[in-house]
């Protein structure tokens, strides 16, 4: 959903403690209201997956691929307190995981399905995937 967000002025709220988080389904009722779609929750999230997937696309395009997928030094720092404290985060591990997620290649490149499935054969086309 943070890609769907990113198209339109977000609802939140200002209060004296801070932002109110706004439910996934107001956020669909006030796209609706204002385009006029008629979206359900899964069609507004495959909206979200696509632009996902076109803003992962233009990177590759420009150079940009798996081994640009990287955390700042200080997360491969160990947890200083708290219940995990000593260990130190798993992000080969995390990002195998997500790339199976987003159903990219083990390289973390997109796949001619997934962009075929999302309706983006084109891109697919473009990238020789």
């Amino acid at each position: 959903m943070p890609a769907m967000t990113g198209t339109y002025v977000s609802i939140s709220f200002r209060t004296p403690v801070g932002d109110v988080y706004v439910e996934q389904p107001v956020k669909l009722r006030a796209m609706n209201a204002v385009t006029g779609w008629g979206l359900d929750i899964d069609s507004l999230m495959q909206i979200g997956e696509r632009i996902w997937a076109i803003k992962r696309g233009i990177l590759a395009l420009y150079g940009s691929g798996g081994e640009d997928d990287v955390m700042p030094a200080r997360f491969g720092q160990p947890v200083k307190e708290g219940p995990a404290e000593g260990s130190i985060p798993e992000f080969e591990m995390m990002k195998r995981e997500f790339y199976e997620y987003r159903k990219l290649d083990e390289n973390g490149n997109l796949t001619r399905g997934k962009l075929e499935e999302l309706g983006l054969g084109a891109l697919a086309d473009k990238l020789g995937v």
